[in-house]
């Protein structure tokens, strides 16, 4: 083709028509102009599909990550949920023994409860330069409030229970002849066990324990996991990626929750709302006193909310008969009334 462009200019030129020659030049440059443009084109479409593949892997491993934080965030509900059921009965001195002994009661206080929730990928995302569409940029917000407000609390506490176990094995070291074997050997002496049932400064101990572990840093993991749950359903949706139906769960499997309940002081209703169950508790002697907050479902049989770890309870039909709310040394019984 170029060949026969350079016959046609040397044609123009020996026959004298330069009018015609030079606007044949300027067409000839607007071809060339053209083809650049279209390649610039080319060019930029490849980059931009480039650019938008690179953001939808991030976004990939960005739910990857939600979901492992999910998963962690359940374990570690179901292990202060069993903290919780030890820390009622030490605080209720209801504790033997046998319960320190074989049951793991003795090595509460010692041991860490560190989340560590994991935000490497998420800061890629975050940090990363590639030009968001309106939904991804809605769904970046959202995850900047999962990981900035929620697994920041969570953080937090991480560190002040660490201090908190720092302190306590200086202070029991300094304190306690049955220490030093506890700790190279593990060997729990009766004289450990009595300390542990008798002395009003291991319940405060204990107790306050409960207090940033159990209670506080549970109340901050559920929060998290709350807002990840609801991320983790959005984005999923957004890369058209079925989400792990243990993570967001069919709620027709659940309905047995739904109810009316009563204690000695409160209503208690459970109902569905969206994709959730609202618990609603109404104090019998002044209706104003409402509290209105999410049911998480741990289990078919275990639950938990705000403030407290839950189980139903069943008749000999294995019908739902009532549930039971556990806070440290509280407990709340409820009975079913329809």
């Amino acid at each position: 083709m170029l060949k026969s462009f350079r016959k046609i200019r040397q044609n123009l030129l020996n026959t004298n028509k330069v009018g015609k020659y030079l606007l044949y030049a300027v067409g000839e440059i607007i071809l060339v102009v053209i083809g650049i443009l279209i390649a610039l084109s080319i060019n930029n479409k490849n980059e931009e599909r480039k650019a938008a593949d690179y953001t939808n892997l991030l976004f990939k491993k960005t739910l990857k990550e939600l979901k492992f934080n999910i998963e962690k965030a359940n374990a570690k509900v179901a292990y202060f949920r069993f903290q919780n059921y030890c820390y009622y009965r030490i605080i209720n001195k209801k504790a033997t023994k046998d319960n320190y002994k074989l049951d793991g009661y003795a090595y509460l206080l010692f041991s860490g409860n560190a989340v560590e929730l994991s935000d490497d990928t998420f800061q890629k995302l975050l940090n990363s330069d590639e030009k968001l569409s309106q939904e991804q940029d809605d769904l970046l917000s959202k995850l900047k409030l999962v990981y900035s407000n929620f697994k920041g609390e969570v953080d937090f506490l991480d560190t002040e229970i660490y201090e908190f176990i720092f302190d306590l094995h200086k202070k029991y070291k300094d304190e306690q002849p049955w220490y030093p074997n506890f700790i190279s050997y593990q060997s729990i002496s009766d004289d450990m066990v009595d300390y542990f049932l008798t002395d009003p400064e291991y319940i405060n101990d204990a107790t306050y324990f409960y207090t940033i572990g159990p209670a506080q840093q549970n109340n901050g993991v559920k929060k998290f996991r709350e807002s990840a749950i609801i991320t983790y359903a959005q984005l999923s949706h957004h890369l058209n990626i079925p989400p792990d139906t243990a993570i967001v769960k069919d709620l027709i499997g659940y309905r047995h929750n739904l109810g009316t309940y009563t204690s000695d002081n409160s209503t208690l209703h459970i109902k569905e709302e969206g994709n959730h169950f609202i618990q609603t508790v109404i104090e019998n002697n002044d209706s104003t006193k409402v509290e209105k907050y999410p049911l998480y479902l741990d289990t078919k049989t275990l639950f938990t909310n705000k403030q407290y770890y839950g189980n139903l309870t069943y008749d000999n039909d294995n019908k739902v008969k009532g549930m039971n709310f556990y806070r440290g040394g509280r407990k709340i019984i409820w009975k079913k009334i329809k």
